[in-house]
């Protein structure tokens, strides 16, 4: 079959939009773009972060299967605290999560956090830290010792942060309020920036599928814009020998490496270490891509 072909019929069988099937197909190829949209098309598995501040993997596994006899535990090599369970239930009614002993948090998601290096590290940076995922995950890994200042331009989603941050026991997070694109703030340098960008959403659209329906190559276009600016921004905050890690939960490359890529042609005192990307058909995780750099000392 021609090109325009399989788009026409993944278009009609996974009911995406004419757009969309094209961008997907420019990533994949013909052959496998039916996959990806089958990916996107399954409902995602509950994924669990144990608080290892609070429990162990261990500990948590014995324990859901205690009271929950019938849900099943499986595991996913990326992420090696992600516990993937079926048939659950309702988590929030867990004593596990309402004690703060785990939370909920995609196996793509995990990845990003355990990017980041942890010597060496006394500031961190969350400059986009939305309801917190990443904020609390990487609060957990540097044992609650390192002041986290997890800014976002929404009053709402940092009050949400807090609550999480409360549930989970954690205290080395500051909320801060701020719109990072209005104006450079007057920030002292971090050692890690994590920049979670705003972004299509693309890469969670089997927990969202009615996002591909709101979405347009306009709106594509108008976050690459804010992802430039942000980066830029970002890239001003992080010290000398200071990590950055740059994330979005989109499959286009638009949004992922040739957004790296342009940072790094324009900065040459970053250096690129380590980077991801994940498919839902082929990784069972969220779509998302992420880069670890390093800024020369």
């Amino acid at each position: 079959a021609l090109p325009t072909d399989v788009q026409a019929r993944t278009s009609i069988l996974h009911s995406l939009p004419d757009w969309l099937a094209e961008r997907l197909m420019d990533e994949v190829g013909v052959s496998e773009l039916d996959a990806v949209a089958r990916g996107f098309n399954r409902i995602p598995p509950l994924c669990l972060r144990p608080n290892r501040l609070r429990t162990t993997r261990a500990e948590l596994v014995d324990e859901i299967a205690r009271e929950s006899p019938r849900t099943t535990i499986t595991t996913n090599a990326l992420a090696p605290d992600a516990l993937i369970c079926h048939r659950l239930g309702t988590v929030t009614k867990r004593s596990a999560f309402i004690d703060g002993r785990c939370t909920v948090q995609d196996v793509a998601a995990q990845m990003v956090g355990q990017l980041a290096q942890t010597e060496g590290v006394e500031r961190i940076l969350d400059a986009c830290a939305g309801v917190g995922g990443k904020a609390t995950h990487l609060a957990e890994r540097f044992g609650d010792t390192v002041p986290i200042d997890a800014v976002d331009i929404s009053s709402q989603k940092l009050a949400a942060l807090k609550q999480t941050t409360e549930r989970l026991g954690l205290h080395s997070i500051r909320m801060r309020e701020l719109d990072l694109c209005a104006r450079l703030p007057t920030l002292e340098p971090y050692d890690l920036v994590v920049l979670d960008a705003p972004c299509s959403g693309l890469g969670v659209l089997r927990r969202h599928p009615e996002a591909k329906w709101r979405l347009s190559p306009e709106d594509i276009a108008r976050m690459v814009e804010i992802q430039r600016q942000l980066l830029n921004v970002c890239g001003r905050l992080v010290a000398p020998g200071g990590q950055l890690i740059y994330a979005v939960c989109s499959p286009l490359q638009e949004e992922g490496r040739l957004r790296v890529a342009e940072f790094l042609r324009s900065h040459s005192d970053f250096v690129p270490t380590g980077w991801m990307a994940t498919w839902p058909h082929y990784h069972d995780a969220d779509g998302f891509f992420a880069a670890h750099l390093i800024r020369r000392r």
